[in-house]
């Protein structure tokens, strides 16, 4: 499988003992880089400079920060194609980075910020390097006066590219055949953030999608055949984040067939035309009888106005409330109760009117004209999703590291996109947000000292965020003993799929990716030309089966 992970590097100059000499690359660059069955631990995609340095500066100091989406990354500095610093990238935490090294006192060196993996293998990888500067200084022995030092320049850091969508997309709601239609939406990153655009049917089944992708606007005529004419919902979802965007109706209209007029007899087109004119007559003359009948009534009754007849319109800021809540069916209910169909009809096209004018939320806009048409599905408006469930919080290897699990909850009809993860020191303490827009369902933390910490986690959907769960704790001390060691009987006795991988309930796919592929590589029995027992060959072969066995496990779940 092909990844494609991004570092971003902003490096700024530090100070030296001396007014130094800063080099900068105005200029950003970013590569694609491919290759087969590369070597693990071998720098590529790197970023090469010219250093030209005086005769009397023998120092180079290099300060960034570095950015990484994968867990096998390592940022390496290169000085004239040697190796001069190399450090592991924490996943999705951005990362200082400061390297102060010497260099000999010649005119020109080769400056390389560059890239290196942990795994072999064929893989894609992108390195994004913007605003590069690093300063030479002289160094200062110890028996000469230290001038006075600059106030250093305040780094800046470059940040991930956010494809969120700010604004609604834009496009006509009712669509005949024969027309052109169109869809817009205001895109934060042309450049980089693209979309795809899908249709649903009415109960969310899944129709087809486009073949190109929206980045700023996508037209086209739908195929007939393919989508017949009815109600529709459009889903937009980001190709770079994952992130998809509402529900959106669209009404597919199927145009008039015009009626051929040269096939009809003309004289059933005669006979067409005598009874219009007949009919057009026949009203005429009973307007005239009612408009003498009413002159002979009298004067008493001219002034009387004819009764308009009885509405009952639903309060707009009412139904919104209860859309909100979920409770949208059963306000319905209570507003058909003793009213005619009719009467129903006429107040739900008034709500359709006002709620277009406040401009509300196309799910709820598309609930109202089901029901106008009588739909017997009736949609459920989606809401904030439920609170989390705490599953485990327990040490890890080390004192300070806790691995906090939860359950996924209701998603209150829209698909759960992320979780925030709070902590707090004190019990009644405020929470503070340690990471969001967590994608699996545990999170390793990585506590400031010990004691009992307090922990809180929140989901969610395009609606919008759950309440916080019920808090979880956790008390860490100094010589608490760290887990039994996984081993190969531990492995080959054990029936559950976690114990067997290493893992705690709960983990991500990623995190059981990557440690199905440790103890893979680790007790693979085809690794190397050694020489084993037939004995030794054999457990080999049987741990490899229960280590395929407990990821399938997994993968079912």
């Amino acid at each position: 499988m092909k990844s494609v992970f991004l570092i971003a590097i902003v490096a700024v100059a530090i100070i030296g003992v001396m007014v130094p000499s800063v080099f900068t690359l105005n200029e950003s660059h970013a590569e694609m880089i491919q290759g087969d069955n590369i070597r693990k631990k071998t720098p590529y995609g790197c970023l090469l400079s010219d250093v030209n340095t005086s005769n009397k500066e023998n120092q180079i100091t290099v300060k960034f920060n570095a950015y990484t989406r994968s867990t096998d990354i390592s940022v390496v500095i290169q000085m004239d194609g040697k190796t001069k610093f190399i450090q592991q990238i924490p996943k999705q935490i951005p990362t200082k980075i400061s390297e102060t090294f010497s260099i000999s006192e010649q005119n020109s060196h080769n400056l390389g910020i560059c890239l290196q993996k942990s795994w072999p293998g064929t893989d894609e990888r992108m390195l994004d390097i913007t605003n590069v500067k690093f300063t030479t200084t002289k160094i200062t022995p110890p028996s000469t006066p230290t001038p006075s030092t600059p106030t250093p320049s305040t780094p800046t850091i470059e940040k991930s590219i956010d494809c969120t969508l700010k604004q609604k997309p834009q496009f006509d709601r009712d669509y005949e055949y024969g027309s052109n239609w169109e869809i817009s939406i205001v895109n934060p990153h042309p450049n980089n953030c693209k979309y795809e655009v899908k249709m649903y049917d009415s109960a969310k089944i899944y129709v087809g999608a486009f073949n190109s992708k929206l980045i700023s606007t996508l037209s086209g005529t739908f195929d007939q055949q393919e989508w017949p004419d009815g109600e529709y919902l459009i889903l937009l979802k980001s190709i770079t984040d994952g992130k998809s965007y509402g529900y959106y109706p669209l009404t597919i209209v199927d145009k008039t067939t015009p009626i051929d007029l040269t096939s009809i007899d003309p004289t059933i087109i005669l006979i067409i035309i005598a009874v219009a004119v007949i009919a057009i007559i026949a009203v005429a003359v009973s307007k005239r009888k009612k408009k003498d009948d009413d002159e002979e009534e009298g004067e008493g009754e001219e002034g009387e106005e004819e009764e308009e007849e009885e509405t009952h319109p639903i309060n707009v800021k009412e139904f919104l409330s209860t859309c909100e809540l979920g409770d949208e069916d059963e306000f319905i209910r209570k507003f058909k109760s003793g009213k005619t169909e009719q009467e129903c009809q006429r107040a739900y096209r008034i709500l359709l009117s006002d709620l277009i004018q406040q401009n509300a939320d196309a799910i709820v806009i598309w609930y109202v004209r089901t029901l106008i048409q009588g739909s017997k599905q009736e949609p459920t408006i989606p809401k904030r999703p439920d609170a989390p469930r705490f599953s485990n919080a327990s040490t890890a290897t080390q004192p300070l590291r806790v691995i906090v699990s939860w359950t996924a909850p209701n998603d209150g009809g829209s698909e759960i996109t992320s979780y925030d993860l709070y902590r707090s020191g004190m019990e009644g303490q405020r929470f503070a947000a340690i990471q969001k827009n967590i994608q699996g369902l545990t999170f390793t933390d990585t506590l400031p000292s010990e004691g009992t910490w307090h922990y809180d986690v929140m989901a969610t959907n395009s609606i919008g965020s759950s309440p916080p769960s019920l808090a979880a704790s956790i008390t860490v001390r100094s010589g608490s003993p760290p887990p039994p060691p996984l081993t190969p009987d531990v492995i080959l006795s054990s029936k559950d799929p976690y114990e067997i991988l290493g893992i705690s309930q709960g983990a991500s796919e990623t995190e059981i990716k990557t440690e199905f592929r440790k103890l893979w590589i680790k007790y693979d029995p085809n690794f190397g030309i050694v020489n084993r027992t037939k004995a030794e060959q054999e457990k080999l072969e049987k741990i490899t089966i229960k280590l395929n066995w407990a990821r399938g496990q997994l993968k079912r779940k």
